[in-house]
């Protein structure tokens, strides 16, 4: 009985960590969703073992039930007076969510860049491209040198073992 319980308490932490990453829950900041939420786990929980298609079911009842409640609380907040010096389409009045969904959008226009945000002096975010190849785009020359140096090492590695199958050789032969 003592591991059932255990198990349970087990699932029910799992359960609840990954609804909680999957809907960007803070457990901190959005209480009430995060009651909500462990009270329905615990719902499905005491039901028995908990099957796919009810885990699916909880799945969809979450994501509505989190909907709706954030909806209210946006309903609930004062309208936030937008900047007029914003970079990128009022990036700074958006969720960390939303940023990153607008720089993989972008990244899609973009295949040899990929996005990041930055906190300027003001600490409005703004969305930085960077080429993730340029760093790795040398010359012909330093290119040369790279591939000597590692034939270089290779030789030497090479030498060394020939030298020491050779040592081990003549140790067996003269015991």
């Amino acid at each position: 009985m003592m591991i059932k319980e255990q198990k349970r308490n087990q699932l029910s932490l799992l359960l609840i960590n990954k609804f909680r990453n999957k809907f960007n829950v803070n457990s901190i900041q959005e209480v009430e969703i995060d009651r909500m939420m462990l009270s329905e786990i615990q719902k499905l929980l005491r039901g028995g073992s908990p099957t796919e298609s009810n885990l699916i079911a909880l799945d969809r009842k979450l994501e509505t039930n989190i909907k709706e409640m954030r909806a209210k609380q946006n309903q609930n907040r004062p309208p936030v007076e937008k900047e007029t010096n914003n970079k990128i389409n009022d990036i700074p009045n958006m969720t960390n969510r939303e940023v990153r969904t607008q720089a993989s959008a972008r990244t899609v226009n973009e295949p040899n860049a990929f996005a990041k945000t930055a906190d300027a002096a003001n600490k409005s975010r703004y969305l930085v491209y960077e080429d993730p190849a340029a760093s790795l785009n040398v010359s012909e020359e330093k290119w040369n040198a790279i591939v000597q140096e590692n034939l270089r090492k290779f030789k030497e590695d090479r030498d060394k073992v020939r030298i020491d199958k050779i040592t081990r050789a003549k140790a067996i032969q003269e015991e």
